[in-house]
């Protein structure tokens, strides 16, 4: 189970939230691997309820020295990538 969008931005460090979320999944299937941002507070939750954790990264995407996504708003919040062109120049 993977949380989307704000959602999935909000638990990385809002404990109560993570913590609902984490029960959640825990009630409705146990054995449900949950995927999110390891070293987030959803991770703590999930796996202090025995559910299985998945990480995951975004190889497009910018993140802080602790972990965490660099905000879509942030002017480096993406890795470009310049590829050649086909002729080579």
């Amino acid at each position: 189970m993977k949380p989307h969008g704000a959602l999935y931005n909000t638990i990385v460090t809002h404990r109560d939230q993570a913590a609902a979320v984490a029960e959640a999944v825990r009630v409705v299937d146990a054995g449900l691997p949950v995927l999110g941002l390891a070293g987030s507070a959803f991770f703590d939750e999930a796996q202090a309820r025995g559910l299985r954790t998945v990480p995951e990264a975004f190889a497009d995407r910018a993140y802080r020295p602790d972990g965490q996504l660099v905000s879509r708003r942030h002017p480096v919040r993406c890795f470009m990538i310049r590829l050649p062109s086909p002729s080579g120049c």
